[in-house]
């Protein structure tokens, strides 16, 4: 298991350490920084350990669990050829080197998640590499209805989304790694409050490695490389014609509002850093992220964008920037704030 308890206490310590850059009707309360406390697994309740070679064995220890189990999976891999639905508070946990391919085929509109954690407010994933059985997936793992849930230090690679979070407040994401997640490594689509810390995405070449949406989310100490953005605060639009396992549009409530961010690393993404679009509004994005090697901009804020047909996608406004003097910043965007950096001269570059 990594160092999670390190990880977390200088998030905390960092919380309180980064209010200098401040932005106007932010309500403190309504941001959530997880404990460690939070995802403690009560070792004198239910416990099974699955051995290494298991085949559809997670779903059936998920079947026998009393509500706050343990499900201990061995080093080795692990294969659920079905969906695996999570609908109770568990806790799954790996030993160092455990592996588990699930199944996400992406066959129709629907997301179809390989793990889908629904109705189970509490349950923890932790600790294991999580890979697709098939060559195209859809989605890693989908919190549905499931607040105060978290994934920790795993490695979730290859699926469109690694994670979503759906109609699942205060959910937490920590300490992993988004490898190749073509669409994107996280989309936090209707879920306030989300905690996004301390995380490596790589590779999400077709889109952002983050999707904001929803109000009052953090995203800190993550470090965004080799994608095409690093995080995007936007609303995930009906018009994309995605489904949630439940036949329902895939669709923000809310766009982006009231996120912090903090004490990230943007290097190398192959268009910009950090992407704000579609109305987001009263976000924060705060000094000590660090950029560099960002193949455009490091922050863009686009005009009104207009896709005859599909969408209209209204400019982002009243945000609030504090960058370093060598941060390159393209506003197009209403009423920004911008404190420090450099901006690019929109005669030159018109939005």
């Amino acid at each position: 298991m990594k160092k999670l308890s390190l990880l977390l206490t200088a998030a905390t310590l960092l919380f309180f350490a980064c209010q200098k850059d401040t932005a106007p009707a932010a309500d403190e309360s309504r941001y959530y920084t997880p404990k460690l406390s939070d995802f403690a697994a009560d070792r004198s309740g239910y416990w099974t350990t699955i051995p290494a070679g298991s085949i559809n064995a997670l779903t059936q220890a998920i079947a026998d669990a009393d509500p706050g189990g343990i499900i201990y999976l061995k080093a080795g891999m692990h294969t659920e050829t079905n969906r695996v639905t999570v609908n109770k508070r568990v806790h799954i946990i790996g030993e160092d080197g455990a592996i588990l391919k699930i199944s996400s085929p992406d066959t129709t509109l629907e997301v179809n998640p390989g793990i889908h954690i629904l109705n189970a407010p509490g349950a923890v994933v932790q600790n294991i590499k999580i890979e697709p059985l098939q060559a195209s997936a859809w989605c890693g793992i989908m919190f549905e209805n499931s607040p105060r849930s978290a994934v920790l230090s795993c490695e979730i690679s290859v699926f469109w989304f690694g994670v979503l979070v759906e109609r699942s407040d205060q959910v937490a994401i920590i300490d992993n790694h988004f490898l190749n997640c073509a669409g994107n490594g996280v989309l936090v689509n209707n879920g306030k409050s989300t905690y996004v810390g301390y995380n490596e995405f790589e590779g999400s070449t077709g889109g952002s490695a983050l999707w904001a949406c929803d109000e009052w989310g953090t995203a800190e100490g993550n470090e965004f490389h080799n994608n095409e953005f690093g995080i995007l605060l936007c609303k995930y639009p009906k018009e994309f014609g995605i489904l949630t396992p439940g036949g329902a549009a895939l669709s923000a409530d809310k766009t982006c509002i009231l996120w912090k961010l903090r004490s990230n690393k943007f290097n190398n993404n192959t268009d910009s850093g950090i992407i704000i679009r579609d109305s987001a509004h009263q976000n924060l994005i705060e000094s000590n992220n660090e950029y560099s090697g960002n193949a455009k901009y490091d922050i863009v804020i686009p005009a009104d964008e207009d896709v005859p047909g599909f969408i209209f996608i209204p400019a982002a406004y009243d945000n609030t920037i504090y960058a370093a003097p060598n941060v390159l910043i393209k506003d197009c965007g209403i009423n920004t704030t911008i404190n420090g950096g450099t901006l690019v001269d929109t005669t030159l570059d018109p939005c």
